[in-house]
């Protein structure tokens, strides 16, 4: 009687993948379609839009639209919608629904759907929020970022290729750029900021608009790898240059550590890097700063 039921469940098992497979080889668009689902997206897309691709097979959009702000739609936080008015969802079109829609917008309200061969859209209208004051990533090339001894001595790091800062005579991963981490197995969009060597300060900083009762959010921690190999926690200081500094230390765990704060600028924010034993801290952190809702 078990044998016949694990027949059964397997034979199910294989059904349903075939079902699933030709329902997604249907509705694979071919390229005119990326082409033209890419080309609305770029005459409607404006300021305080993002964009969140749910299919990843469908990587030709990305490819096409790479320039705009993304999303990540496998690890999305409702915090992370909070700069945009608008989201432009993306998905491979089904057999029987456009898209659906995603989780992690609180108060979305759905405005538009379009379509096109296997490509769905809809566009959503995030409830109000605040101007994006600062986002580390975008404003990566707007940093002045320096390296600091135990003594005070400082250096600037003055070289900028393509999207990251670099600092001359520095090892090749201390550097200070985008990328892609792989946290808890799911890549997380961040800055990568891996502390330096002998108990050395990594400090960035910009300007920002003084601005009252802003909120600071975004995410830190290791990679997948350094979670497991990592030497020492790494302390992590933001000060926004109202009230104290907002101190971290991430001990050595696996995890993407959501932050959020409500609190007040000045015209600077500087962010600090550092850890008594940089061994294998691939350390990454994603922050935004968000005015206060109109």
């Amino acid at each position: 009687m078990q044998g016949r039921l694990a027949f059964y469940t397997a034979l199910a098992a294989i059904f349903l993948s075939v079902v699933f497979s030709a329902r997604r080889l249907l509705h694979t668009p071919d390229e005119s379609a990326l082409d033209d689902a890419a080309a609305f997206v770029r005459r409607h897309f404006g300021p305080g839009d993002a964009l969140i691709l749910a299919t990843p097979q469908m990587h030709g959009l990305r490819d096409r639209l790479g320039d705009l702000p993304w999303l990540d739609a496998d690890a999305l936080h409702a915090d992370d919608t909070l700069p945009y008015a608008r989201i432009f969802f993306l998905a491979q079109k089904m057999l029987w629904r456009a898209h659906q829609p995603p989780r992690a917008l609180p108060g979305a309200t759905l405005t538009e759907e379009h379509s096109w061969s296997g490509v769905a859209l809809g566009v959503y209208q995030t409830p109000p929020t605040g101007e994006l004051l600062f986002d580390l990533g975008r404003d990566i090339k707007a940093l002045q970022v320096s390296v600091h001894q135990r003594d005070g001595v400082a250096k600037l790091c003055r070289q900028f290729d393509r999207d990251r800062w670099t600092c001359p005579g520095e090892k090749a991963w201390n550097y200070v750029g985008q990328t892609y981490l792989e946290v808890e197995g799911t890549p997380r969009r961040c800055v990568w900021l891996h502390p330096f060597h002998d108990g050395r300060l990594l400090r960035l900083e910009a300007a920002v608009k003084p601005s009252d009762r802003v909120i600071l959010t975004g995410a830190y921690g290791f990679s997948d790898h350094a979670a497991r190999n990592a030497q020492a926690p790494v302390t992590l200081r933001i000060n926004t240059g109202v009230g104290a500094p907002w101190v971290i230390r991430h001990g050595v765990q696996a995890g993407w550590k959501r932050l959020r704060q409500t609190l007040d600028t000045g015209d600077k924010i500087t962010i600090e890097v550092e850890s008594t034993h940089p061994g294998a801290a691939h350390f990454c952190l994603d922050l935004k700063v968000v005015g206060a809702a109109p």
